[in-house]
């Protein structure tokens, strides 16, 4: 019978040191959404206030990424669009930057009229979301 438990345990030690598998992938733990104004890429206050938040969050932990996509509403043409998204979400970046955070830490995508999602109205189009990763 100690022989039994012996060779269990012995078994067990075995399967433990097996080859150690890679982290997961870190999946994003947070997202800050803010709205813009028709064809601005002005943050405005309310904005400025959930950046500020992301910000601190972004400097006290460095370990943290975010991604930065922009969006625009269907109104303009793709390719303005696209030059909108991107100047929204550079704001962001640029917000970001100027408190602290390295821009190496940070990544922005120009995502045009794509909604990402259903939006059931344009106003929720014309928006950056930065997610914490």
């Amino acid at each position: 019978m100690i022989r039994a438990l012996a060779a269990l345990f012995v078994l067990a030690l075995a399967a433990c040191a097996g080859p150690q598998s890679a982290p997961p992938a870190r999946e994003p733990i947070a997202a800050v959404t803010v709205f813009f104004d028709t064809g601005s890429a002005e943050l405005s206050l309310v904005a400025s206030a959930a950046l500020e938040r992301a910000a601190e969050r972004l400097t006290a932990d460095p370990a943290l990424r975010g991604r930065i996509e922009g969006y625009a509403d269907p109104r303009g043409s793709a390719a303005d669009n696209i030059v909108l998204s991107n100047r929204r979400a550079q704001a962001v970046r640029d917000f970001l930057t100027a408190r602290g955070v390295a821009s190496g830490r940070l990544s922005v995508v120009a995502m045009g009229a794509e909604s990402g999602g259903a939006m059931p109205a344009e106003a929720l189009e014309r928006r950056v979301v930065l997610r914490l990763e």
